[in-house]
């Protein structure tokens, strides 16, 4: 592959943003889902900044204090804990095989995340991270497996499928059941004839078909099928209008999953965090990029190797690469295209 000059100044631009990026992503993880204590009267994001400064350089707190000031803001509990699906199970406890319904808390000033990754293409994907806290401490359901926990509902979660629950219509089909909010959600939709269920985990079925259903009347629309959910997609999603999938825990394992089921996209499908994968991807790509261009081997998990090949693949078949094909690759859109064979 032959390099357009020119690409080599704007790639550098893309890879002093993607540096930041992973800079910034891996501080705010040291603190995402502790909590600070605090005394009356002290506002968590002031006090947060405050420790930062006494263990950083002027430089690097200047950048985090920036990036953290946009990036925090207070939520106002009373809407959080007035949410129908929060007060419909009014803290609801019970033990089937290995999971647990039950309650945990975010406790004040604890600082967590508020929706999914936002990329910026017009500054080489810078991304953004929301970040929010509590006032007061504040309950929310979730379900453990194996004393995992495994699926909640924070606003994190809340926020992240209010477009694939906007979007839903006819009969839809659902790949992964959790705690049932992404399908009774949708089930509430005049527009939403009925909802399909595909979930491998029988006591996850249990959990909502005996404590969770019950206090929705919507669940009436909702069928679950004990099955796996690549093959379902395979087989069935030609039946359905419109397809959600939410199946991973986080961006990291779920791009092969997101890659497995995108090759087989027939019908309108929407995959929770898929903003957060997109950006996983643009990551790596941007280092197989910078790999060929410097001629050395870059190191990934063992667990992406089949994506990193087949991006390597694709990029060997391209006999020269200038600005405007960077920013094709690099788009939302170029990323899918390179999961597709």
């Amino acid at each position: 592959m032959e390099f357009n000059p020119k690409l080599t100044k704007s790639l550098s631009k893309y890879l002093q943003k993607l540096d930041e990026n992973i800079y910034f992503s891996d501080f705010c993880n040291q603190f995402l889902n502790k909590k600070i204590d605090l005394l009356d009267g002290q506002d968590p994001k002031e006090e947060l900044l405050k420790e930062i400064k006494k263990s950083l350089p002027d430089d690097e707190f200047n950048f985090l204090n920036e990036k953290l000031t946009l990036s925090i803001q207070k939520q106002d509990p009373k809407i959080y804990a007035s949410n129908w699906f929060i007060t419909a199970l009014n803290k609801k406890e019970c033990f089937i095989g290995d999971c647990e319904l039950g309650s945990e808390t975010i406790s004040r000033g604890e600082m967590f995340l508020c929706d999914d990754i936002h990329s910026s293409p017009s500054k080489y994907y810078e991304e953004g991270i929301s970040i929010g806290y509590f006032d007061k401490d504040v309950e929310y359901p979730s379900i453990r497996q194996n004393g995992k926990k495994w699926m909640s509902i924070v606003p994190h979660e809340i926020a992240s499928m209010e477009r694939p629950i906007k979007e839903a219509n006819g009969n839809v089909l659902v790949l992964g059941l959790g705690i049932g909010y992404y399908a009774l959600s949708v089930a509430k939709k005049s527009n939403v004839k009925s909802v399909t269920v595909i979930e491998w985990s029988q006591s996850i079925i249990d959990i909502f078909n005996k404590f969770i259903a019950p206090c929705f009347r919507e669940s009436n629309k909702i069928k679950i099928i004990k099955g796996d959910a690549f093959k379902s997609y395979e087989t069935m999603q030609e039946s359905f209008d419109y397809c959600f999938a939410d199946i991973w825990f986080n961006e990291s394992d779920g791009l092969m999953a997101y890659s497995r089921l995108k090759r087989n996209e027939k019908i309108p499908t929407s995959y929770w965090m898929e903003a957060g994968i997109l950006a996983f991807l643009r990551r790596i790509t941007l280092i197989c990029i910078d790999s060929i261009l410097n001629d050395y081997t870059a190191n990934f998990d063992e667990s992406l190797n089949e994506i990193v090949s087949q991006i390597l693949r694709k990029l060997s078949k391209k006999k020269t690469i200038d600005e405007s094909d960077l920013e094709k690759l690099l788009s939302d859109e170029g990323l899918k295209e390179l999961l597709i064979d």
